[in-house]
């Protein structure tokens, strides 16, 4: 099988990454990029002659806009990532509820350009399926994963006697950082550390939550590089997921989940259906209610039981090692196209 992500795109992204160091690794699949700056006639004479010798053309994550020019100009049949989507990140996350009618027609004009499209959870599948139409069999559950190379169990060392917890991430509404903020106050006599690292829209109301209660046990690191993150994670005691409220939160397994787990990491998460659909709550992972309160609770429940601890990170440990490291991943979107090569395509659009 041969395969070509084609995007205005350094194809640098993390999802992206993961996919294709998967493929360079299958047997028997030749995975190829075109990256392209301008959607012009220069590029889209590219597209058509690369894409006459492969069997797909992938469309990279967040990459909307060039779903339906590279749909256009492909001699093969057309993959979607999208990853998120606009409405359920612009009007459901974010709540500008004003933005409803153009996100949502924005979401149903990019995906009816797609052959196929690949969704990493299976609530999301659903998402597609019941909002936008799109039929299920055309739709590839292929979870986000890992690169084993970048994120494996380092020794843990720690010299200031306090517990850390761990968070990174880009502080949008569905990660709930407001929630773990109100959580540290909480929790601010008890020799409890949250490592925050990151910065996005919520960082201003998280900040304000620090500041009113004077909160010394919130640390601060901004942005870090990519390669500095697992050298960081390593000193966490446990870790962080997300804790937002929105429906975008209720179907999403987000990057920092394989992360944590492919560092032998206990980790504390909202609940959800689309968490059940890889973990298994309160064997190897903490599921809770988005509140402060519960998170609170249950920070403090595993400093104080480290045998639950440490059996919760080897479960997560063993699970997400075996089967969501980069090969395995790939081996999943490789099964979803070998299933659609001999199925008719979606939509027909004239060359």
């Amino acid at each position: 099988m041969k395969v070509l992500f084609c995007g205005k795109d350094k194809f640098t992204y993390h999802r992206t990454k993961v996919l294709l160091e998967g493929l360079k690794k299958a047997k028997g699949i030749t995975c190829s990029t075109l990256s392209i700056e301008e959607r012009n006639a220069v590029n889209a004479a590219k597209l058509k002659e690369l894409s006459s010798e492969v069997d797909f053309v992938i469309v990279p994550a967040f990459r909307h806009k060039d779903v339906s020019w590279v749909k256009r100009h492909s001699q093969a049949p057309v993959v979607f990532d999208p990853l998120i989507s606009e409405y359920l990140t612009k009007v459901i996350d974010y709540g500008q509820w004003y933005k409803a009618p153009t996100k949502f027609l924005f979401d149903y004009s990019v995906l009816r350009h797609a052959d196929f499209l690949l969704a990493d959870t299976e609530a999301m599948k659903q998402y597609y399926s019941k909002w936008f139409c799109f039929p299920k069999d055309k739709i590839g559950v292929v979870p986000v994963g890992y690169i084993s190379s970048d994120f494996e169990p380092k020794k843990h060392i720690t010299s200031d006697g306090k517990f850390h917890v761990g968070f990174y991430g880009s502080f949008v509404p569905l990660q709930g950082t407001d929630v773990i903020a109100k959580a540290a106050a909480l929790l601010k006599n008890e020799n409890i550390i949250f490592d925050m690292i990151g910065n996005g829209a919520t960082y201003g109301e998280f900040l304000k939550i620090k500041e009113k209660n004077k909160l010394s046990n919130i640390q601060l690191h901004g942005w870090l590089p990519y390669e500095k993150l697992s050298d960081t994670i390593a000193g966490f005691d446990i870790c962080l997921g997300i804790f937002g409220r929105s429906g975008k939160a209720e179907r999403v397994i987000p990057n920092k989940l394989f992360h944590y787990a492919a560092m032998r990491k206990c980790t504390i998460t909202r609940e959800s259906d689309a968490i059940n659909e890889i973990f298994s709550p309160q064997n190897n992972i903490i599921t809770i209610v988005p509140n402060a309160d519960k998170l609170a609770e249950s920070i403090l429940a595993l400093k104080n039981n480290q045998t639950q601890t440490q059996s919760i990170s080897e479960a997560s440990y063993n699970l997400i090692s075996s089967s969501f490291n980069e090969q395995s991943i790939a081996e999943k979107l490789i099964n979803f196209l070998s299933q659609q090569q001999q199925q008719p395509l979606l939509f027909e659009l004239k060359k």
